[in-house]
């Protein structure tokens, strides 16, 4: 009998560790993350976007199929121009291991300190939990008219 306490008592402890999920904080932790990547971009910080990312991560835009090294040759190309986003309407999936996000983005470029264009996009992002961490594992990103 003392045996059998002794288990259920153990098999509670375990549940209740197992069950420590925080997903409303989780949730805000993939939020930064998102943002993160984003200001890396339109702070022109490859590294930033890189530490945001997995090793193996992949954007799908326009068509084309992008990684973060390919997306910062294109970017490179408009050093001109900067860029300010702005991320609204997360609706977030997530469990310990992954989180699916989507979201409206919104950017507007400038060139020479003078907005020259806006875009919109519908995007949807996978993370991975890797070491504890968040990762942006894919991106989709389709401009919005």
């Amino acid at each position: 009998m003392k045996n059998v306490i002794l288990f259920l008592l153990l098999q509670g402890v375990v549940f209740t560790a197992c069950n420590s999920f925080n997903k409303t904080a989780e949730e805000e932790k993939v939020k930064k993350v998102i943002d993160a990547y984003f200001k890396a971009i339109q702070s022109n910080d490859y590294e930033q976007m890189k530490a945001n990312t997995t090793n193996d991560y992949l954007l799908f835009e326009s068509g084309k199929v992008w990684n973060n090294d390919s997306l910062w040759n294109e970017i490179q190309k408009f050093k001109d121009n900067t860029i300010r986003f702005s991320i609204n309407s997360h609706s977030i999936e997530i469990d310990q291991r992954f989180a699916h996000v989507v979201y409206f983005n919104h950017g507007d470029i400038y060139q020479n300190d003078s907005l020259t264009s806006r875009m919109d996009w519908i995007e949807s992002a996978t993370l991975k939990k890797i070491d504890g961490q968040w990762k942006i594992f894919f991106l989709h990103s389709t401009q919005r008219d």
